[in-house]
C-alpha cells in the first residue's frame, strides 16, 4: 500500500460555505483511494484565499509534518488548487522539493506521481501552471468586460442587494418593507445620533439590518440608495461630509495598509498584523492589531500601542544596519543554503534506514512464533542488534535536526539589502508614517521574514498592571553576531 496525504483547498470562504468545492474534492479523493492501492495517513483542507505560502496555514502544517507522516505522495484534485498564478504556484511547489515526496493531481491521470525533483516533471508542472494562469487572465478579462457592459446599460453589478433594496431583473429598487428604515437612519444620522445607537435601533426593528456600526458607515457612502431613489442627492452629499468629518476626527482615513507598522509584524498565531489610528482622551495614537483578535484562540496580542514596540523595532534595525551588515547577510545567505540541502539529504537517508530497520523488525517478530527454539534464540539476538542500530540511528537523526535548527536563516535578497540598508536610517526619521511603512515592509521582504510580536506578561484593563511586549525575529537573530537580551524578545516567553 502506498502512503498518501490529501490536500484540499477552496480559494474563498464563500466557496466553502456554499458547498461548492471541499466536499467535491473529498468525494474525488475517496473514489481515487477506492480504486488504487493507497492508504491515506492524513487529510489537510483549508478555505481561504492566499497567494503566498505564509497565508496557507494547512499547507505549512502539511510541509512541517512530512517527516512524521512520511507519505509517498501528496494527492490534490487539480494543480490549480494550489493557485492559478504562475509565480505563486512555483513558489508553493518549491517548498515540496527536497522532501522526496511525489505529487498526484487526479485530473492528470498519470500512471505515476509527479516527481518535483525531476527536471522533466518540473517542466510539465510549469507548463500546467502557465496554462492555468492564461485561463485566469482570460477569465478576468471576460468578467471585467461583463461588468463594464452592465455599467454602460445601467444594470446592477451585485447579486447581493444592500439592506433596504431588492433586485428586480438587473436593477436595484426600493424594498417596500425596509426602505423606510434606511431613510429614518439617514435622518437620525444627520440629526446627530451615533452609528452604534442606530445600528442597535435598526436591528431591533429588523434583525436582517446591518450587523455592526461599520455596516451603517458603509451604507452612508453607498450611492446605490441614490440611484434607487431611496436617498436624495442632497442627503448623500450631507452624509459624505459627515463621514469626512468623523474620519478626520477619529483618524480613520488611513485605518489599514498605510500606517507605520501595517504588514510588518507577525502575531503569535501566524497572522500578519495591521495598524489602526485611534483617538484616546483627545490624543491620536496608533495600535498594532491582529486580524484574528475576535476569535476564540487564547494568548493573542489583541493590540499593543505602537510606541511600546517602536524602541524594540529601532534596536533591531540599528543592529541590522550596522557597519558590515551587508557582508554578514551575504555570508549567511550563501553558506546556509547548500549546507541545509546537504543536511536534508542526510536526514532523508536516515529516514530510509529507519524504515528498513522497521521492516526487519516486523519480519523478526513474525519469526518469534516459530516453535523451533534455535530460531527463536537467533531472532532474539537479531532484535537486540536492531535495538542498538535504531538507537544509533535516532541519535544521528537528532544531531542532524539540531544542525538544521541552527541554520534557520531566511532567504535574503542581498541586492535589495545592499541598496536599502545604507539609506534606511537616514530616511526613516524624516518620513511620514505611510512612507515609513513602505520602508519597513521593504526591509522585511529583503530579509525574507517578519518579526513576531509576543506578549511577555499579561495585563490590561482591571489587571492592575501593564502588559509588556517583545519582538522575536529568529531568522534574523540566527545570523547576527550577538543576540539581544530578553527585553528584546528573543529569549523571553510567557
Amino acid at each position: 500500500m502506498i502512503r498518501v496525504v490529501t490536500y484540499a483547498r477552496v480559494s474563498t470562504i464563500g466557496q466553502e460555505t456554499e458547498g461548492q468545492s471541499l466536499q467535491n474534492q473529498e468525494r474525488a479523493f475517496m473514489r481515487a483511494i477506492d480504486g488504487a492501492t493507497w492508504t491515506r495517513v492524513r487529510t489537510y483542507r483549508e478555505a481561504a484565499s492566499a497567494g503566498t505560502v505564509e497565508g496557507r496555514v494547512e499547507f505549512e502544517r502539511m510541509i512541517a509534518e512530512l517527516a512524521n507522516t512520511k507519505p509517498a505522495a501528496i494527492v490534490v484534485d487539480t494543480l490549480d488548487r494550489f493557485t492559478r498564478n504562475l509565480r505563486e504556484g512555483l513558489n508553493l511547489l518549491e517548498e515540496l522539493r527536497g522532501h522526496h515526496v511525489g505529487l498526484i493531481a487526479l485530473d492528470w491521470r498519470r500512471d505515476r506521481p509527479i516527481d518535483l525533483d525531476d527536471d522533466r516533471d518540473w517542466a510539465d508542472v510549469v507548463a500546467e501552471f502557465t496554462q492555468a494562469e492564461a485561463f485566469r487572465r482570460k477569465l478576468s478579462r471576460t468578467i471585467r468586460r461583463s461588468y463594464e457592459a452592465r455599467g454602460e446599460r445601467g444594470a446592477t453589478k451585485t447579486n447581493k442587494p444592500p439592506f433596504g433594496l431588492v433586485k428586480v431583473g438587473d436593477q436595484l429598487v426600493p424594498d417596500p418593507d425596509r426602505a423606510w428604515i434606511v431613510a429614518e437612519v439617514d435622518r437620525r444620522l444627520l440629526a446627530g445620533e451615533s452609528m452604534g445607537e442606530l445600528n442597535s435601533w435598526s436591528r431591533s426593528i429588523d434583525p436582517a439590518a446591518w450587523q455592526t456600526r461599520t455596516g451603517v458607515m458603509l451604507a452612508m457612502s453607498n450611492t446605490a440608495y441614490v440611484e434607487a431613489g431611496v436617498r436624495k442627492v442632497q442627503t448623500q452629499a450631507a452624509l459624505n461630509s459627515l463621514l469626512a468629518t468623523n474620519s478626520a476626527r477619529f483618524g480613520l482615513t488611513r485605518r489599514k495598509y498605510e500606517l507605520e507598522f501595517t504588514g510588518v509584524f507577525r502575531c503569535e498565531c501566524g497572522q500578519l498584523m495591521h495598524s489602526a489610528g485611534v483617538m484616546i482622551n483627545g490624543v491620536p495614537r496608533e495600535r498594532i492589531i491582529c486580524d484574528r483578535r475576535n476569535r476564540a484562540e487564547r494568548g493573542h496580542c489583541v493590540f499593543v500601542y505602537a510606541e511600546r514596540v517602536a524602541p524594540l523595532w529601532a534596536r533591531y534595525t540599528e543592529e541590522i544596519s550596522a557597519p558590515g551588515a551587508v557582508e554578514r547577510w551575504t555570508t549567511a545567505a550563501t553558506v546556509a543554503r547548500p549546507e541545509r540541502r546537504k543536511l536534508e539529504h542526510r536526514l532523508a537517508a536516515i529516514d530510509q534506514k529507519a524504515a528498513a530497520l522497521k521492516e526487519r523488525r516486523d519480519a523478526a517478530l513474525d519469526l518469534m512464533l516459530d516453535k523451533n527454539p534455535g530460531v527463536v534464540r537467533q531472532v532474539r539476538t537479531a532484535l537486540a542488534e536492531l535495538d542498538r542500530d535504531e538507537s544509533a540511528l535516532w541519535a544521528s537523526r537528532e544531531a542532524v535536526l539540531g544542525e538544521l535548527a541552527s541554520l534557520d536563516a531566511p532567504t535574503h535578497d542581498v541586492v535589495a539589502l545592499a541598496a536599502l540598508l545604507p539609506r534606511y536610517g537616514e530616511m526613516y526619521e524624516t518620513m511620514a508614517p505611510r512612507d515609513r511603512n513602505i520602508l519597513n515592509r521593504a526591509l522585511c521582504a529583503a530579509l525574507g521574514s517578519h518579526p513576531v510580536l509576543r506578549r511577555l506578561t499579561l495585563g490590561g484593563r482591571g489587571s492592575g498592571k501593564k502588559a509588556t511586549y517583545g519582538l522575536d525575529w529568529p531568522g534574523v537573530s540566527a545570523t547576527k553576531s550577538r543576540r539581544p537580551s530578553a527585553a528584546g524578545g528573543h529569549h523571553a516567553r510567557r
